[in-house]
């Protein structure tokens, strides 16, 4: 066995001095020339290895969803950033379903939907073409293939966008008529269904979210946390759920006046 020495001179010496050996025998120890044999006693020192870093101290460098304390062993792998961007992504859905809706006035929005079959493919018309206002009733299409200009019209015509496009030279004319009062209460049913739909995907959104919450019980996660985690989700949920709400009221409210 190895051992270090360490040599202690009294403090009534006028000067200290400590003399380390890597390794010796005992009773059979040479000094240097320079050390006094008489005057220094030598004490017996044992190297200790350093205590590894338990398992709960490395997983605590995982990543951000990991919180770890003095006796933490949980890892909890649920980002919550993630599961509000999905229920974003339905309320932005939602919009766009909207802003294609037809209210009464022109609104270049309303040809999103729209999609041109040329000899190419298929393809959005924002792709094909510009669409601007020209007034409040009357949107102007600017195709940038003039031999597409056949193809824009007919997709306008069949889109169920109740719209009678009119080819005038290399542009497109497309009149908006004014809404009556059975379009209006149709276009406002066609919004309750749009709006059902983008619960229905909250809906399962949620759900699926749930479920990853309660795998988490498998990291070791207590059912305080995962409480907690729940209660998260939920916040969320009803916040979403009263955005689609409200731009639904906002949309019927903009039917009715237009």
């Amino acid at each position: 066995m190895s051992f270090l020495y360490r040599a202690v001179r009294p403090l009534s010496a006028i000067s200290s001095r400590v003399v380390t050996f890597n390794s010796c025998r005992v009773g059979a120890l040479a000094l240097p020339r320079h050390v006094n044999s008489v005057n220094y006693e030598f004490q017996q020192q044992r190297n200790y290895a350093k205590k590894k870093a338990g398992k709960a101290e490395k997983k605590g460098k995982k990543g951000d969803d990991v919180e770890v304390g003095s006796d933490a062993t949980a890892v909890s792998e649920f980002d919550i950033s993630k599961v509000e961007a999905k229920f974003l992504d339905s309320v932005e859905a939602l919009k766009r379903e909207f802003n294609s809706m037809r209210v009464g006035r022109a609104n270049p929005a309303i040809l999103d939907t729209v999609v041109v079959a040329v000899n190419d493919g298929a393809f959005p018309l924002n792709q094909l073409a510009q669409v601007s206002v020209k007034d409040p009733q009357t949107l102007i299409v600017n195709v940038y293939d003039s031999e597409s200009i056949s193809a824009v019209d007919k997709a306008i015509r069949i889109a169920g966008l109740n719209l009678n496009p009119v080819i005038d030279n290399k542009i497109i004319r497309v009149p908006i008529p004014k809404l009556n009062k059975e379009f209006r209460e149709n276009l406002i049913k066609m919004a309750g269904k749009t709006t059902e739909k983008a619960k229905m995907s909250v809906r399962n959104v949620r759900q699926d979210a749930l479920k990853q919450v309660k795998k988490e019980k498998n990291n070791g996660v207590s059912e305080d946390d995962i409480k907690k985690l729940e209660k998260k989700v939920q916040t969320i949920v009803d916040k979403v759920t009263k955005d689609i709400e409200d731009i639904l009221k906002a949309k019927s409210n903009e039917i009715m006046k237009s």
